[in-house]
């Protein structure tokens, strides 16, 4: 089982051993991590960890839409390092519009707004530089995101940890963008509905690493090893044989990223 991991935070200070991390994901089917920064510094972590496993540690780099009013300098730079870097990355990303931090608080129309304007930015820049752009939008806030990235004709996108009505599901999968799910996948019924109900080719997996999971990885550490779980699980839902659907999201994560191994 050939597997790549669509979405992990690797450079979160939660994996202090970032080598046994690989090491044990290489023995379990991975063949590639695309790492995701939130902001300048872990930004500058992911292109670190290319470098020093290169073809297996792919870098996508960006602003977390949840990290409300980061500063104009701090964006700047990571647009200027999107442009840097150049072949280094395979995407813009992890950005988007909030949705967490601005339930319940008066000022969220406000803030959703200016979360607006910087996901275009990026989403341009995304267009402009031919990479993909790995987007968090989850509920409500994926239809503002679609609309702007419709709106900048962006051409590959991946709407991570997909939550959102199946309307609008329809539409980004319409558009011929991807969708992901994670360990939650082996034991909520969102899921699993979502699963069954998109096309196998516009599904990719993630870890979302190193964010911590119930059900049967209750207690342990978020890992890209046990996505081989999560296909598992995928297949079933799918009522397609579990040896056809790992090279299938493999394809399917290599075309959204431009990959190839």
């Amino acid at each position: 089982m050939r597997i790549i991991d669509a979405h992990c935070h690797l450079a979160s200070p939660d994996y202090t051993d970032v080598d046994g991390l690989i090491h044990r994901a290489r023995r379990s089917g991975v063949i590639g991590i695309v790492a995701s920064g939130t902001s300048l510094d872990t930004s500058r972590r992911v292109l670190e960890l290319n470098r020093i496993y290169p073809g297996f540690v792919f870098p996508t780099i960006g602003v977390h839409p949840e990290r409300l009013n980061p500063s104009r300098k701090e964006i700047h730079e990571v647009k200027k390092l999107i442009q840097e870097a150049g072949r280094e990355i395979v995407g813009v990303g992890e950005v988007g519009i909030p949705y967490y931090s601005v339930r319940g608080n008066p000022d969220a129309p406000a803030k959703m707004e200016a979360a607006g304007l910087t996901l275009a930015e990026f989403a341009n820049l995304s267009r402009s530089r031919n990479l993909a752009i790995v987007v968090h939008a989850p509920h409500e806030a994926a239809t503002y995101a679609l609309k702007i990235l419709k709106e900048a004709r962006v051409r590959r996108a991946l709407f991570h940890w997909h939550k959102a009505s199946d309307d609008v599901t329809k539409e980004i999968v319409d558009e011929g963008y991807y969708v992901s799910v994670t360990p939650e996948v082996c034991y909520e019924e969102r899921d699993q509905k979502l699963v069954r109900s998109i096309p196998l080719s516009s599904l990719v997996v993630e870890t979302d690493g190193p964010w911590r999971y119930g059900g049967e990885f209750a207690g342990s550490v978020t890992e890209p090893m046990i996505l081989r779980r999560v296909i598992a699980k995928v297949a079933t839902l799918r009522n397609e044989p579990v040896d056809d659907v790992p090279e299938k999201l493999v394809d399917n994560t290599s075309r959204l990223f431009g990959l190839r191994f």
